[in-house]
């Protein structure tokens, strides 16, 4: 295709936050391209997760077509590996030939089961130690 005159080549990179404390399984993870030149480019998106030592846990690249004046959102989704973990989330793409970051983000993956087995746990612990307490009150006063 031949285009006369200037070619405006150009678009930006955003996304949503991701929640802080997650425990409903998959996480979506997402970039939003905005293509806000005057024709289509291809954009390279990358996905990487390392947890709280640093090893990458899950990473993915994906290459989609963004045509001018659009935006396109890009997913992927990721299944922690553990019951409990904390994890950095890094996102970047290439936009109209420029290398564009997402400031990383730290997210708590908590499987639902776990959670609600430590919340038993606890108060399992809390109503054994009134128990004691009371015990012990009646044995004072006597």
């Amino acid at each position: 295709i031949t285009v006369n005159g200037n070619i405006k080549q150009s678009g930006t990179l955003s996304t949503t936050p991701l929640p802080f404390l997650n425990s409903t399984g998959p996480i979506n993870i997402e970039a939003k391209i905005s293509n806000t030149g005057g024709i289509h480019f291809i954009t390279k998106a990358v996905y990487s997760v390392t947890d709280l030592f640093g090893k990458e846990v899950f990473t993915t690249t994906q290459e989609k077509f963004v045509l001018p004046q659009t935006v396109r959102n890009i997913t992927a989704s990721w299944t922690p590996p553990s019951v409990i973990g904390v994890y950095t989330v890094h996102r970047s793409a290439t936009i109209a030939g420029q290398d564009q970051m997402i400031p990383d983000e730290r997210i708590v993956a908590v499987n639902p089961l776990f959670l609600a087995g430590v919340i038993v746990l606890i108060g399992l612990i809390i109503a054994g130690l009134v128990m004691l307490q009371r015990r012990k009150r009646r044995y004072q006063k006597r």
